[in-house]
């Protein structure tokens, strides 16, 4: 689940709905990834329920 999330998401923020759809799996799945995901610094959460690549993060803060 979680290489499958990477595959979608990248510099444009996406929604969990939207990655709900995309996988077609449940909404707990997919937070659940995306919460580890986050945790290990490969994404990061924008604003409610958006996440993007860090790397997005870091070209603006520097």
């Amino acid at each position: 689940m979680q290489r499958e999330i990477l595959k979608k998401v990248g510099p444009a923020p996406v929604e969990i709905d939207e990655l709900v759809r995309l996988l077609g799996a449940s909404p707990a799945e997919v937070s659940a990834a995306l919460l580890d995901l986050e945790f290990a610094g490969q994404l990061t959460a924008i604003r409610a329920k958006e996440y993007r690549s860090p790397s997005v993060i870091n070209d603006l803060t520097i």
